[in-house]
């Protein structure tokens, strides 16, 4: 089965995931991860419900890549309001969501959560990755704690990739554009999704 024929036939249960993406981005995580080596790792930085968790575990399947989903699973109380823009869960958290929603698709064994704000783990962070995924906090000072923590733990011909570079998210892209895409190679992007390889030394 081709790449498009297998994400056709998942995308339902990715769908079936509440979170915030654009139309194409998780098909885009999708590809990426399946554009790396067989024993990849990936670190995602705020996963939430998992909806883009499952988009990139999907393209694990069958493989020994592996992610780890780095998220406090609390949020705030102004963007994680269960019920807001249709989005909801039980709890005071939704650690037990995300989980179901790996389960249900017997995605969970290519996932490790990892509970906790990304800059308190940062400092215990001791594996090379293959990919990162930059989706945690909004503000200016979040994020380039985010790149200035991990970024040297890509790989060279690693990928970067931050959610978010728009206008309507403008520190998310002002640090895309002074500390992320001048250190990059062959960008591209998916809507808001913003990508490229770390060069090769």
């Amino acid at each position: 089965m081709n790449y498009q024929s297998y994400f056709d036939e998942v995308w339902p249960d990715i769908d079936a995931v509440p979170g915030w993406m654009s139309p194409g981005q998780e098909k885009r995580l999708f590809e990426l991860v399946r554009s790396l080596p067989g024993q990849a790792r990936i670190l995602e930085l705020g996963s939430f419900l998992g909806r883009s968790t499952v988009s990139m575990a999907f393209a694990c399947r069958d493989t020994h890549k592996h992610i780890y989903a780095v998220d406090s699973f609390e949020g705030n109380d102004n963007d994680f309001v269960s019920g807001k823009n249709e989005v909801y869960w039980e709890g005071n958290d939704f650690l037990d969501t995300f989980k179901h929603h790996l389960e249900r698709n017997n995605l969970l064994r290519y996932v490790t959560p990892l509970r906790g704000w990304t800059h308190d783990i940062a400092p215990h962070w001791t594996l090379d990755v293959d990919m990162i995924f930059i989706d945690a906090g909004h503000t200016y000072e979040d994020v380039s704690k985010d790149v200035k923590d991990y970024f040297d733990f890509v790989k060279p011909g690693g990928i970067v990739a931050l959610h978010d570079v728009t206008p309507g998210w403008p520190d998310v892209l002002k640090v895309w554009q002074e500390l992320v895409a001048p250190r990059l190679e062959d960008i591209d992007n998916q809507g808001s999704l913003y990508y490229g390889t770390k060069p090769k030394k």
